[in-house]
Order: structure tokens, then sequence, then C-alpha cells
């Protein structure tokens, strides 16, 4: 799979908009970048390496809509909470593995996004 010729710009982009964060947490952003910027291939029939310039911010803006409605950073929301006990008090929280598999089977491409994307797409035949 190729990487993203601007992908570290992307990530700084994203980064800028989020506080610091531990070593999980900005694996979590660039997975969710990663993904974000290959469904926007996926989507437009472009290889990753062919993706517009144009078109990132774009990615970075689908990629923070992507973080931002899952909660996938924020620590105290109950969407990291993996299971809860009464008896005794015990609360489990999601692994950072547990996320990427969450992130892997969410659509990132919503119909706001679709309409911009469409003048970059390309047709099969």
């Amino acid at each position: 799979m190729n990487k993203h010729p601007r992908f570290s710009d992307l990530s700084q982009k994203i980064n800028k908009l989020f506080p610091k964060f531990d070593k999980d947490k900005q694996m979590i952003i660039d997975w969710a970048l990663e993904k974000t910027i290959n469904d926007v291939s996926n989507y437009t029939h472009l290889k990753v390496s062919e993706l517009s310039e144009a078109m990132d911010d774009i990615i970075v803006a689908i990629c923070l809509q992507l973080i931002e409605t899952h909660q996938w950073l924020d620590a105290n929301q109950e969407s990291n909470v993996a299971s809860l006990s009464e008896g005794d008090a015990s609360i489990t929280f999601k692994t950072p593995a547990e996320t990427y598999n969450q992130i892997q089977s969410v659509n990132s491409i919503t119909d706001d996004f679709k309409s911009q994307l469409n003048s970059f797409r390309r047709l099969l035949w």
C-alpha cells in the first residue's frame, strides 16, 4: 500500500487542532488519517499517490469529523467504555486495538463530503 506523499503534513494539521496526546492517541489519529486517505482514494478511484493537494483540506476535515463524531480521543466519553459492572464497581475501557477495529468498520465518506469529492472522482470503465 502506498503512503500518502503529504501524510506527515496532514497529520500535523490534525494535531494542531487537538491538544498533545500520548503515543496511543497519536496512533489513533494516524490510523484514522490513513483510513480516511484510503477511503477517499477508493471513492475517487485515484491512487493514493495521485490525490491532489487540493483534496488535502477535505481529507483533514473528513478525518476530524470521523474522530470527533466517534469521540475516539476523549477518554472521558462513554464510547471508550467496553464494559461496566455495578457490583464492586468495575469499568473496562477499550484498548487501542478495539478502537482501530471500530475505525475500520466506519464509512468515513459521508454525504457532506461526497459533493466535494465528486469533482475529483474518476469514472471506471
